[in-house]
C-alpha cells in the first residue's frame, strides 16, 4: 500500500453544497473526480478522452462507463470547521436575497440561506496499490490545488485551498506548472491591499473589488461600460453588443451576443424598467455554464486564469432573448440574436488579447 498525504490551508470561504450539514467542509467527493479529471487530461496532453485510454493501458483504472475512476482511495479531515452566515435581505415578493459580492440566488425560506465554511487546516490521505499511479498523483496534486477551487461560485475565487506553510513564490511556481498541457494558458495578478477589523470583513473587502472589476469588464458598472463592449466596437468590424438590441427592441446585422464569452446566464433583469429578459438556446443544445474566467486566490494576492481559446459550442449560435414585463410577466418582445460568428474574424487568442488590454493587471 502506498500513501501519500498532504495539509491544506484554506485562502477562501467554501460555499457547500450541503452547507446544512454540520461541519460541512471539503469533501472526497468532489476532489477526487476533479483531481482523476485533472490528471486524465494533463495525461492525453489536453485531451481527457486520450488521457483514459492511456490510464486504461497503464492498468489506473476502476469502473466502467464514461467516467471511470482512478485507482486509489481519498480521505479527508479537517480541523475546527466552523460556519459564517452570508446575509441575507428580505425582497417585496416574500424571498430573501444574497448581500454579498458574487453571490446570487433569491430562497424561499432561512433554511435554504448559504453560508460560509471555514477551517483552520485540512488533511487528505491518499492511499493506493498502484506504486506508478501513486507517483503521478505526487507529481499533480500541487499543480491541480494550485489551479482549483471548489464549492458553489468557484469560479469567482471561493473555496480555495493550497498547501499550508507554502510560500507566495511555492504557490506561483505551481500555479504555473511545467506541463504541456498548460503552456498556452497565461495569468494575470493583482495584489489587493485589504481593508477590515477581521478577517470576514477583509475576505469580504477582496470580493467586492474582485465583483466591481469582473463587472466592468463584462456588464460595466457605474459610469464606466463595459470593456467587452469596448473591445469589440474598436474593432475595425465593430460589433454591437446584446444590450443595444434590447434597448432598441430590434436586431442589427452588426449585433452580436457578445456577453455569453464570459458565461451563459439565465436571466438578465432590469428592476428600473420593471424588465427581465430570458434568455435560451434556440436549438436547445446549449444550458448554462459558468464563466471561463477562474479567479485564483492566495492570501491578498488574487490570479486570473482563463482558457486558451473560445469554447467551439458558442460560435455560429442563435439564441432567443425573450423580454418580460416584471410586473404580470407579459412578453414585450421576442428577439433572436446571434453569438459571434466564423466571418466576424475574432482571434484565436481572444482571452488573452482582450485581458491585456483592458484588465490592467500584471502578466505572471
Amino acid at each position: 500500500m502506498h500513501k501519500l498525504e498532504i495539509t491544506l490551508k484554506q485562502h477562501t470561504p467554501l460555499i457547500h453544497f450541503q452547507h446544512e450539514q454540520e461541519g460541512a467542509t471539503l469533501r472526497a467527493t468532489e476532489v477526487k473526480p476533479k483531481l482523476d479529471r485533472f490528471i486524465l487530461t494533463k495525461l492525453g496532453d489536453g485531451d481527457y478522452e486520450k488521457g483514459k485510454v492511456i490510464a486504461k493501458e497503464k492498468n489506473w483504472l476502476v469502473g466502467k462507463g464514461d467516467k471511470p475512476a482512478l485507482d486509489y482511495k481519498m480521505r479527508i479531515t479537517a480541523e475546527n470547521v466552523s460556519s459564517q452566515p452570508i446575509y441575507y435581505q428580505s425582497t417585496r415578493d416574500g424571498k430573501f436575497s444574497p448581500k454579498y459580492p458574487f453571490i446570487f440566488g433569491n430562497v424561499d425560506t432561512k433554511a435554504e440561506q448559504k453560508v460560509f465554511s471555514v477551517c483552520k487546516s485540512l488533511k487528505i490521505k491518499i492511499l493506493t496499490f498502484n506504486e506508478t499511479l501513486e507517483i503521478e498523483i505526487n507529481k499533480s496534486i500541487n499543480h491541480f490545488f494550485a489551479v482549483t477551487n471548489f464549492g458553489f461560485r468557484q469560479d469567482k475565487g471561493f473555496g480555495s485551498f493550497f498547501l499550508a506553510n507554502a510560500t507566495l513564490s511555492e504557490f506561483e511556481k505551481n500555479l504555473k506548472g511545467n506541463d504541456n498541457y498548460f503552456l498556452d494558458k497565461r495569468i494575470f495578478k493583482r495584489v489587493i491591499q485589504v481593508q477590515g477589523n477581521n478577517e470576514f470583513e477583509k475576505t469580504q473587502f477582496l470580493f467586492r473589488q474582485l465583483d466591481k472589476q469582473y463587472k466592468i469588464l463584462k456588464s460595466g458598472f457605474g459610469d464606466t461600460k463595459s470593456k467587452l463592449q469596448e473591445y469589440f466596437m474598436q474593432k475595425q468590424k465593430p460589433l454591437v453588443w446584446e444590450k443595444e438590441s434590447i434597448k432598441q427592441r430590434k436586431v442589427e446585422n452588426n449585433d452580436r451576443y457578445l456577453r455569453i464569452l464570459l458565461g451563459l446566464a439565465d436571466n438578465f433583469e432590469y428592476p428600473k424598467q420593471n424588465m427581465k429578459v430570458d434568455i435560451a438556446d434556440k436549438n436547445n443544445e446549449i444550458e448554462r455554464f459558468q464563466s471561463p474566467l477562474t479567479f485564483k486566490i492566495f492570501e491578498n494576492n488574487v490570479y486570473l486564469l482563463y482558457p486558451s481559446k473560445i469554447n467551439e459550442r458558442i460560435i455560429n449560435q442563435t439564441f432567443k432573448f425573450i423580454l418580460k414585463n416584471t410586473r404580470n410577466n407579459s412578453t414585450i418582445k421576442e428577439l433572436e440574436l446571434p453569438t459571434i460568428k466564423t466571418g466576424d474574424n475574432i482571434s484565436g487568442k481572444f482571452y488573452y488579447e482582450f485581458l491585456r488590454q483592458k484588465l490592467n493587471w500584471k502578466e505572471l
